[in-house]
This record gives structure tokens, sequence and C-alpha cells, in this order.
């Protein structure tokens, strides 16, 4: 027998409960026994309380019970008396047979035996009684047991108690923990952003630095006469702007690098190359109505070279669709990939240095770029030129020199 140090209200209330309890299921009796004391009072008030409420339960019926056979006999009582009288009447007044009076009585007599049997078929009052009590007093003797299931029950139930507790605290440490996961792994996409933002502010520098080294005074992008009026209006917009089916001519239509949200540019001079390809192939254009349109004229933009470090660039020491430029595997946007566009000086024959070594070498630029950005704008022809002047605030100039081949352009020939 496991010693439990119990209070007077366990001794009390229990009365040998708990041998029983050990008897029956042990790790019931060895969890009650790890209660605290608080929580052993729960317990012992729940069994106190259910055992109180069927006491309660047993008193009120035999009150009931009780007053119900009392009802029941003083009504056989009344009923008897009324039957003795009626029946002394009728012997008494026997001279009085067939007179309306006698045949009341004699009514009144049969009726009270109808009554008298018909309570005592339908209560039988004396053993109904014997027998209620009798119940009653038995379900008294089994208050032990109950006392016992009841206890089983709310040990069961701090079982279960402990069990949600422990759940929920499980619950709340697992939220706690997701929470600070979450917290570390947003420290850490903040630490890994402030880092690349460094590594981008470091890398633009530097691109600025080669710039200014290297005296390179701007970018230039060729397009046609026909879309001269909507860049004037709205800069240069890539094709996955929703605006350029509306207004742009699309001078590469292919675009097999398939970078759509870039726009195509070269340092310092055209390349020349794509430039006399398309002027002769390239003669004219479908619009998105269906209307045909003849291009009459080409035309030159210059951007400013501080495109080249405050936007998102990609510098390309070849062609963008040539097959020796990978741009799904490698993202050229590091001043190293620019400084190779000025490399190899034995292909390098009487070019300035601010040009880069492979005339079809080629920066993408990301984004669209504003007219704020627009250095000059170069024509062919005075015509045009002065056509144009009035139109815009962007300087206007004729070079023939963008319209020629570069003049290493024999080292390049057969590349």
């Amino acid at each position: 027998m496991v010693n439990v140090n119990s209070t007077d209200l366990e001794a009390t209330i229990l009365e040998g409960l708990l041998e029983d309890l050990e008897n029956e299921n042990i790790k019931l009796f060895e969890f009650y026994n790890s209660l605290e004391q608080v929580e052993r009072l729960g317990v012992l008030m729940g069994i106190r309380q259910r055992s109180d409420q069927r006491h309660k339960k047993r008193e009120e019926l035999l009150v009931d019970i009780e007053s119900n056979y009392t009802k029941t006999k003083k009504k056989i009582h009344d009923i008897e008396c009324q039957q003795a009288f009626e029946d002394d009447w009728l012997k008494t007044n026997i001279e009085k047979i067939g007179t309306d009076d006698y045949e009341l009585h004699k009514s009144n007599l049969a009726k009270c035996y109808f009554n008298l049997r018909n309570i005592k078929d339908n209560s039988d009052s004396e053993s109904k009684y014997t027998q209620e009590v009798y119940l009653i007093n038995q379900d008294d003797s089994k208050e032990y047991r109950y006392k016992l299931n009841d206890f089983i029950v709310l040990i069961k139930t701090e079982i279960k108690n402990r069990e949600s507790v422990k759940f929920t605290k499980y619950l709340e440490g697992r939220a706690d923990y997701l929470k600070r996961r979450l917290q570390w792994r947003k420290a850490l996409k903040n630490r890994r952003l402030e880092k690349l933002i460094e590594i981008t502010k470091e890398n633009r520098k530097k691109i600025k630095k080669i710039v200014s080294d290297k005296k390179i005074n701007y970018l230039v992008h060729f397009t046609t006469e026909n879309a001269l009026n909507s860049i004037l209006h709205e800069g240069l917009v890539t094709r996955s702007d929703k605006r350029f089916d509306m207004r742009y001519v699309a001078v590469d239509k292919q675009r097999i690098d398939l970078h759509y949200d870039c726009l195509s540019t070269s340092i310092s001079f055209p390349n020349y190359k794509m430039f006399f390809s398309k002027r002769n192939t390239q003669k004219g254009f479908i619009d998105q109505n269906g209307e045909p349109h003849v291009i009459h004229n080409w035309v030159v933009i210059l951007l400013k070279a501080e495109v080249l470090y405050k936007f998102d660039c990609k510098f390309l020491n070849d062609n963008a669709a040539s097959n020796r430029v990978n741009l799904h595997s490698k993202k050229y946007n590091s001043y190293k990939d620019f400084i190779k566009m000025f490399v190899g000086e034995e292909d390098r024959r009487g070019i300035p240095k601010n040009y880069p070594t492979n005339p079809q070498a080629e920066v993408l630029v990301r984004g669209n770029i504003p007219t704020k950005f627009f250095e000059k704008i170069i024509f062919n022809s005075d015509d045009m030129c002065n056509k144009y002047s009035s139109l815009t605030d962007v300087s206007c100039a004729v070079d023939y020199s963008f319209f020629n081949p570069r003049r290493d352009w024999r080292v390049w020939q057969n590349h």
C-alpha cells in the first residue's frame, strides 16, 4: 500500500476510495498522488458536489413519494367514510325505495365503490410506497460505488486538462518558434538586401570610375524616324511596356535574346554591322492596325553616360543574340563584365579608348529611358535636323560618321 498524505478533507470524502482506486487502476492512483494540493482539492470538491446532488435528489424523491402516499391514503379514507355514510342511509331508509332521494344515495354508494376500486387498482399505494422507498435505499447503498466512479472520471478529466494544457503550450511554443524563425528569415533577407545594395553601390561606383577613366561620354541607340515623335514624347520604351505596341516601331522584330524588358545600346559608336543590315533590309513595317509604312530615314540617339551606372545594365562583349553570350546562366552586370568590353589589345587597332573592342559589343539597359537622359539626336540630313530641332529641347545635330562603319571595320569584317 502506497502511503498517501491525505488532508482531513480527503479522509472525510474519500473514505477508503484511494485503496479501491489503487486496486482498480494503479496509474490513476499514482496520478492523483502526483497532483498539487489545489488540484486535489478540485477533485475532492467535485466528488462532494456530485454526491450531494444525488443525496438531494433522493431526498426530494422520498418527500414526493411520502406526499403522494399520504394524499392517496387520505383520499381512500374520505371515500370509505362517504361509502359508510351512504350504506348506512340506505339501510335506515328502506321505506323510501323507489324515490328519487333513495336512488340518489344508491348512485352515490355505487360511485364510492367504483372510485375506491379504481384507486386501489391503479396505485396499490401500500406496496408501491414500500417498493419506491426500497429502491431509493438501494440507490443510496450504491453511493460508495458512485463516488468511486466520480473519482475516476474526475481524475481522467484532470489528465485530459493537463494534456490539453500541454498541447496548448506546444502550440504556443510552435507559434513562437515559427514567429522567431520568420523574424530570423526576415532579418536574414534584410541583411542580404543590405549586402546586395552595398555591392550594387560599390559596383556602380567602380563602373562610374571606368566611365571616367575611359572618357565615355555617351551610349548609342539607333531607331527609325517613324518612331521619333513618340520617343520624344515618352522616352525610349521597352517592348514589355504596354505603350510600345501603340506608338513604337520594332527595329528588331524577332528579339532573339528574349530580353523584352531591355533596350539595346552601344558604347560611343553604333553597332554598325547591325545598323547597316537594318538600313538595307528593313524598308518598311506594318503597324498594329495593319497599315503599311515605309521607313525613309534612321536616327541615332546619344544617351548620357550616367545611364551606365544609374540603370540596371548588362555588359556584353558581343551581340546579345550571339551564341557566345549566355544570358540565362550569367548576369553580366558586374564592373568586371564592363571592363571586359575593352580588353584585347591586339584587336584594338586605332580605335579610341572609349570604344569597346568588339564593334558588336552591347549594353542592355533594363527599363524605359526618359528623355532627360538624352544627350543628343544625330541625323544624316540637315532637313531632318532642322525639322526636329524645333520640336524638342534635346540637342540635334548632323553627323554622317555615326552612319558609317568604325575605322577598324577591316579587322572585324570576317568575324
